[in-house]
């Protein structure tokens, strides 16, 4: 019998998920010919500034795109209008595609938000919503993924890898305790559930009590976010690439009351002195910005598209979070 790869999951209470949607990404990749019966073409192809996660051939020929949440997710229907429409003018893969047969869109995530569901309902494409979950049976793990619209479901074995963990997060430090005291309630609750989203990410990533801010980080040289007091303020940095620099920067987030949306940034190489002001520019806009006079620039499209290919989503403070995170993994992964 042929040894199963290993995933990476995580598990909160009695759930588990994969750890990432890069590693639900890879999984399917790997086993979804064998699910599925279909061809893989591509994985993050690039076309008209999206990126989308994979392309298949289906035993027909026609073309299968396939849209991966790890999450909840409210737009997933207007993403997969959006490739649908570059697809039919680009037309990839046409020397095995029959586009003559109608593009096959469908999703594939743990759950499906309600305003995606009422989405696809009218949406004048046929778009297919396939649920997935992680069963655990005792020391075995399954996969189960099902066909929304049919009793079409795949069931199959998983191994999973060491570094799958329950990700039990820790009681908050002293320092973070203190920093707490000057926010509300609703600032307190967002700023822990920041921390626990940090913590959970990965079984390496560790909370770093310094003299004068807590980072989260493998180490003080792999760091991928902090909290800091500004006077009565706690402010959040995050370590993203540098749009025009093509370089990691710390860059401090300007969020609104509710930390949920970025207003602006700046990025600062220590304390608060800013080496950049991005001043009244909301990232969308700064995105916008930095695309209409590079458009062909691979590096934003590389590191920043999960903000460009959900545009509704660009000033989301969780956005620019899971892409931290995603350039941390990348920098732990190739030390």
């Amino acid at each position: 019998m042929m040894e199963l790869e290993t995933v990476r999951l995580q598990r909160s209470g009695d759930r588990w998920w994969f750890q990432t949607e890069a590693d639900l990404e890879e999984f399917l990749w790997l086993r979804g010919e064998a699910i599925f019966g279909w061809r893989w073409l591509a994985r993050q192809l690039a076309i008209d500034g999206q990126f989308c996660d994979l392309l298949a051939v289906d035993r027909d020929g026609a073309l299968v795109v396939v849209e991966l949440k790890n999450e909840e997710e409210k737009y997933i229907v207007q993403q997969l209008t959006r490739y649908f429409h570059a697809l039919i003018e680009v037309r990839p893969f046409a020397d095995v595609v029959d586009y003559s047969l109608p593009i096959r869109l469908l999703a594939i995530a743990p759950s499906f938000h309600r305003h995606s569901l009422t989405d696809r309902l009218y949406s004048i494409l046929k778009i297919n919503f396939f649920q997935y979950q992680i069963l655990e049976e005792k020391t075995n793990f399954q996969y189960e993924i099902c066909d929304l619209d049919s009793v079409s479901h795949w069931k199959g074995s998983l191994a999973i890898s060491e570094s799958s963990s329950q990700f039990e997060i820790p009681e908050p430090p002293r320092k973070l305790l203190t920093y707490l005291k000057k926010t509300n309630l609703i600032q307190r609750e967002r700023i822990l559930d920041i921390r626990r989203k940090i913590l959970s990410f990965d079984s390496r990533m560790k909370e770093i009590n310094l003299s004068n801010c807590i980072q989260y980080g493998k180490n003080k040289s792999l760091v991928c976010a902090e909290l800091k007091m500004n006077n009565d303020n706690v402010c959040l940095f995050l370590w993203l690439p540098h749009i025009s620099q093509h370089k990691l920067c710390r860059m401090w987030i300007s969020q609104d009351l509710e930390w949920q949306n970025i207003n602006s940034f700046h990025y600062c190489s220590s304390g608060f002195k800013s080496s950049e002001f991005y001043t009244h520019r909301s990232p969308k806009d700064m995105l916008d910005f930095y695309l209409s006079l590079t458009c062909d620039d691979d590096y934003i499209y590389q590191h920043y598209a999960k903000a460009i290919n959900n545009p509704e989503h660009a000033n989301s403070l969780d956005t620019w979070l899971e892409i931290a995170l995603d350039e941390w993994l990348a920098r732990v992964n190739k030390r």
